[in-house]
């Protein structure tokens, strides 16, 4: 089923507070304000819309936004199972030895005529 089939099936009064919501990603109280309505009739309302257009109509219309947050949900994944970092101890003693050899490094450059 396509986007405008979707569309077609949410009643217009929801229309707007869907698009605005699943396409333009818009918080749920953003969308209420635009509108002018309250906040509760908006949940109602999409509450109402969601069924008529499952899977959301976002996905269909960008599929470079699904890519994107398919990717960015990878990121997150992948950076929960890496390894923790090391310990302040030891950054602070390679860092000191870093220090030491610049330290050498610019002595020995300097004698050199």
């Amino acid at each position: 089923m396509g986007v405008a089939e979707k569309l077609r099936r949410v009643p217009v009064n929801q229309r707007p507070a869907l698009l605005l919501h699943d396409v333009l990603d818009l918080p749920i109280e953003q969308v209420a304000e635009q509108l002018g309505l309250p906040v509760s009739t908006m949940r109602g309302r999409f509450a109402r819309a969601w069924p008529a257009t499952s899977p959301p109509i976002r996905k269909e219309l960008c599929p470079a936004m699904a890519d994107s947050e398919r990717s960015l949900r990878d990121l997150v994944e992948e950076g929960s199972r890496a390894s923790p970092p090391p310990p302040v101890a030891d950054l602070l003693r390679r860092a000191r030895r870093r220090s030491t050899c610049r330290e050498a490094a610019t002595a020995a450059a300097a004698a050199i005529p």
